[in-house]
């Protein structure tokens, strides 16, 4: 098992004359079983916002990325990635949301490899 934690801040200035802060902990997870190997990563943000036309507001966001692999065989192998979260912006179209809401999305990857 692999474990990383981060503590971050980062400012994120627009097109439009926006500007936001993000305060980020996170946390990663790495392990195997078997053959399978999978991951899962937690965060908690904070952001605030300045824009011009509405001044200045805080957002709050908790979530977590997963992922999960297995090999199917010598040439094929299999992963599933996931990412949910409680956040303004969970919805997929990238406007803020009045208040938070739940969301996220799952991908399935088939990888395959030429070998001689």
């Amino acid at each position: 098992m692999w474990t990383t934690a981060t503590v971050a801040r980062s400012v994120f200035p627009t097109f439009d004359g926006n500007v936001a802060a993000e305060d980020r902990a996170s946390a990663r997870f790495d392990g195997a079983l078997g053959d399978a190997t999978f991951a899962v990563a937690p965060f908690a943000t904070r952001t605030r916002t300045w824009t011009r036309d509405v001044g200045s507001y805080v957002d709050h966001a908790l979530g977590v990325t997963a992922a999960l692999g297995v090999p199917l065989s010598d040439l094929l192998r299999a992963d599933v990635y996931g990412e949910f979260g409680l956040s303004p912006y969970a919805r997929l179209d990238g406007d803020r949301a009045p208040r938070a809401a739940v969301g996220g999305q799952v991908l399935v990857a088939l990888t395959a490899r030429v070998a001689r």
